[in-house]
């Protein structure tokens, strides 16, 4: 929640200092940054899975292999990447994005630093892999965080100390390269082998390279469909109204912290049950109680950011804001929850080795979503933008839940008694008293005295209705923890 806060108090003041045109040029460059994965060819995520299976079988000696395998290709893979953005650098910012000449010049040469940048960009997602096949997603998070709210505060720095949007940038990859640090130490830490030496493996490399291919057609396809929405609005509409839609975007995305950090652990979780013929069976409990967890924790906070956009927009960005971006930020939100629920099923099939349907789930939708941001950002600007993203993520989602059903991963009847059900309907009425309240009251105030008298009873009749034993016991152990206070133990008569 740290980035999200941290966004929320300063792009205001960017926006204001940069002005629409330049902030659209930074998101162009926010978005650039998420892009590079299309240079990994999958190699992250093979090394996460693959370290994760030999962690569960208890294989520790085979660990440096895949390890200085996949280091050694994305050096390989940064450099040649970085040359070949930095060769289309001069026609993305001359021709195919609207920018306006006084700032082309500064756009290009942040895009340069930014091509300089991706070896160290991709050599740094296989050493947070390689925590995260380990689970230790604390010390994941030690180095994300802090670099994840930098991409909002650093703006601010600069700007500061007089720097324009080169300046700018740089401050943005040295970040990036000050996590990469945090995260090669704590990598030697967990696993002390790989610091030793050097060591290449035939096997390794064998191993990585067919999984990582599946992953690769994800990396090029995923970041058309995630980021292509601001180059369609920047080409047909302006730079400006870039911002327009990047700003509320981004506070969605952010909204995602808590399923990727789910997600993050299932994929290696997954990855070690399926094979461990002693934990396979616990696939589908896995799957159920996170889907079930997800339904519980994200439903009721979206409805609330819905709820409340038009305000929060107004007090954060001013009212030009929230008459352009109250319905592109709804309709995002709307499209972030159903992404939250798809996090399972995606990392499900790549967990058990199918990283194919992944991939081919991603050329289908390609062209579709291609076609519905061409013809919705004509028709009705950065609201088709928005309908566009969420309607693919909505397809994206039907097609993974159908798929892992159909491999026998889960079934409705498995799903039954895991209070899925139970939980949808109770979350649907409270969204839907939401809804009447916004509808029928017009005063904030008013609205947040109802929603403050809601929130109270939902929350009562969820906690003895919608919940079970075991995620009862869990939310004791996560308010004891917080409070320090040492787990008691039951007494027996």
């Amino acid at each position: 929640m740290v980035p999200l806060l941290v966004g929320l108090l300063t792009i205001p003041y960017v926006i204001r200092s940069l002005g629409d045109e330049g902030f659209g040029v930074l998101a162009i460059a926010w978005a650039l940054l998420g892009y590079f994965s299309l240079f990994d060819l999958g190699l992250s995520r093979a090394t996460t899975k693959f370290v994760a299976e030999c962690l569960g079988r208890g294989e520790l000696g085979e660990i440096p292999g895949f390890f200085w395998v996949s280091v050694s290709l994305q050096l390989l893979l940064g450099i040649g990447g970085g040359v070949v953005f930095a060769i289309l650098t001069p026609a993305l910012t001359g021709r195919l994005l609207k920018i306006p000449p006084d700032l082309q010049r500064g756009a290009e040469i942040s895009f340069l630093i930014l091509a300089g940048s991706l070896p160290m960009v991709l050599v740094t997602n296989t050493l947070r892999g390689m925590l995260e096949a380990a689970q230790r997603f604390d010390l994941v998070n030690y180095a994300r965080v802090p670099a994840n709210a930098a991409i909002f505060l650093l703006p601010i720095v600069g700007l500061l100390v007089g720097f324009h949007l080169p300046g700018i940038v740089l401050l943005l990859v040295l970040a990036r390269a000050g996590a990469g640090v945090a995260y090669w130490r704590m990598c030697v830490n967990v696993f002390p082998a790989v610091g030793d030496r050097i060591r290449f493996d035939a096997q390794a490399l064998r191993s990585l390279i067919p999984y990582g291919w599946w992953i690769t057609v994800s990396n090029l396809v995923n970041p058309f469909l995630a980021y292509m929405d601001r180059f369609f609005i920047a080409g047909i509409l302006s730079i400006g109204a870039v911002t327009y839609y990047a700003a509320p975007y981004e506070i969605a995305s952010r909204l995602l912290i808590l399923p990727t950090s789910l997600a993050m652990t299932l994929f290696a979780g997954f990855s070690t049950v399926a094979v461990s013929t002693k934990l396979q069976g616990h696939l589908t409990e896995i799957y159920a109680r996170s889907l079930n967890g997800s339904i519980l924790v994200m439903g009721p906070l979206l409805a609330l950011a819905v709820a409340f956009s038009p305000e929060a927009l107004r007090l954060w960005l001013g009212p030009a804001f929230a008459q352009h971006s109250t319905i592109v930020l709804q309709i995002l939100i709307l499209g972030v929850f159903v992404n939250s629920l798809s996090f399972i099923p995606f990392n499900l099939l790549q967990g058990v080795g199918r990283p194919d349907l992944t991939a081919k789930f991603h050329l289908f939708e390609l062209p579709i979503h291609l076609t519905l941001l061409w013809f919705l950002v004509t028709q009705v600007g950065i609201v088709g933008a928005a309908l566009a993203w969420t309607l693919r993520i909505s397809l994206d989602a039907v097609l993974l839940f159908i798929w892992t059903a159909r491999l026998g991963l889960w079934s409705p009847r498995d799903l039954g008694g895991s209070g899925i059900f139970r939980s949808s309907v109770g979350v649907s009425a409270f969204s839907g008293v939401l809804l009447i309240i916004c509808l029928l009251v017009s005063s904030p105030l008013t609205k947040v005295l109802l929603v403050a008298l809601a929130i109270p009873i939902f929350g009562s009749l969820g906690w003895f209705l919608l919940l079970g034993d075991p995620e009862r016991d869990a939310v004791h152990y996560l308010v004891r923890k917080a409070a320090g206070t040492p787990k008691r133990a039951r007494q027996t008569t």
